[in-house]
């Protein structure tokens, strides 16, 4: 029989009240539990609490957000609640959404090294965990290499490197493997197997792989939580669908439109090059690019390839060292002309999220494009 690696009894949570924002309860009694050796896929829709269950699971929440928590969260029988964030690095370990709330140093090698020594591991043994672990996850090249010049799915390398290195007893994963390249994941989830490995994959998107991991799914629903075993597969599905968490699979997928595109270049590119530091460390050329009205291109690239780099250069954040960005009227655009023309997502939310409402933050760039008030 199985050990029990992960248990959680009766878990009610709500942040606490704002001035004009009363929270609602975000769990209210949920059980689920994870043998030893088992890996879970846990599903939700984005504001259903997976994050905010991963940081009461390292012991973050409610220590240094606030709120009424209830319930017991047990590591092999130890009490989470009990237990301060730093006592529990070798029982649990997280891979947040957002690495940079993770990293705090100014080398790769360093970032990983940083948690071992607070274990009080021996230089030696640092070193080697060190290497081996960024070899893992083919990072061993970027050792010197400051992560803020790192793209998002590298990060997220780096802090499975810093998982690899302290091998906790229970691992959780949030959001993670959406970033990541196929064969990164092919090479995380063979560790995980081979080495037996406890694992709790957060996600609001349905990945195929995950079929084939999988031994249990949860799904967080109305503060709620359902669980599927892997022979209850097709009525999972029915739940993920109606959540809008799965789409539904067709032979063969409908045009957008049948009707051949033919507008003028409303942006192109010609002769870019840009660089990020030392030119050894990334750089990103491309020779031609074009974009027509009434066109929907994809723009795919291993992490680290320079997609959000060039999506940045299209906006006008970034600079290029040399090359244009060709707007409709054929005349070469500057920065600030870009503001107006190109709108962008950040892979990362919260890097354009800036003030305290929606409606504040709708109005902050409407302003900046010099929109009327009225307007």
């Amino acid at each position: 029989m199985k050990n029990t690696a992960l248990s959680v009894h009766n878990l009610y949570f709500r942040y606490p009240d704002y001035a004009g924002f009363k929270s609602r309860i975000l769990f209210n009694s949920i059980n689920f539990e994870l043998e030893e050796g088992s890996l879970a896929v846990m599903f939700g829709l984005p504001d259903s609490g997976k994050t905010t269950l991963s940081r009461i699971l390292g012991g973050l929440i409610p220590r240094f957000t606030g709120g009424e928590l209830k319930g017991d969260l047990l590591v092999y029988g130890k009490n989470v609640k009990d237990y301060k964030p730093y006592e529990l690095m070798e029982d649990i370990g997280i891979v947040f959404q957002n690495p940079e709330e993770e990293i705090f140093t100014t080398r790769c090698d360093t970032e990983v090294a940083f948690a071992l020594e607070s274990l009080g591991l021996k230089k030696d043994e640092i070193e080697y965990r060190v290497e081996r672990s960024l070899r893992a996850v083919d990072m061993l090249k970027y050792k010197e290499k400051n992560p803020v010049y790192l793209s998002g799915g590298e990060k997220k390398r780096l802090l499975i490197a810093c998982i690899l290195a302290t091998d906790p007893s229970v691992w959780v994963f949030d959001e993670v493997f959406e970033e990541l390249d196929p064969w990164i994941r092919g090479t995380i989830l063979s560790h995980i197997a081979e080495n037996n490995k406890t694992v709790l994959i957060l996600s609001s998107k349905w990945l195929e792989i995950y079929r084939k991991i999988a031994d249990v799914f949860f799904v967080l629903k109305n503060s709620e939580i359902l669980s599927f075993t892997g022979q209850e597969y097709r009525d999972m599905n029915n739940t993920l669908r109606e959540l809008g968490l799965k789409p539904e699979i067709v032979e063969k997928p409908k045009k957008l439109t049948d009707k051949k595109i033919s507008g003028s270049p409303i942006l192109e590119v010609k002769d870019l090059a840009f660089f990020y530091g030392d030119k050894d460390d990334f750089s990103l050329k491309i020779d031609s690019f074009r974009l027509l009205e009434g066109e929907i291109v994809g723009i795919v690239g291993k992490n680290g390839s320079g997609k959000s780099t060039f999506a940045k250069i299209l906006c006008g954040l970034l600079k290029p060292e040399s090359g244009s960005v060709i707007g409709k009227k054929g005349v070469a655009l500057q920065p600030e002309d870009l503001n107006g023309t190109v709108g962008y997502l950040f892979q990362n939310p919260d890097y354009q999220i800036f003030l305290p409402t929606v409606e504040e933050e709708l109005k902050l760039g409407l302003k900046n494009i010099g929109m009327p008030s009225e307007e």
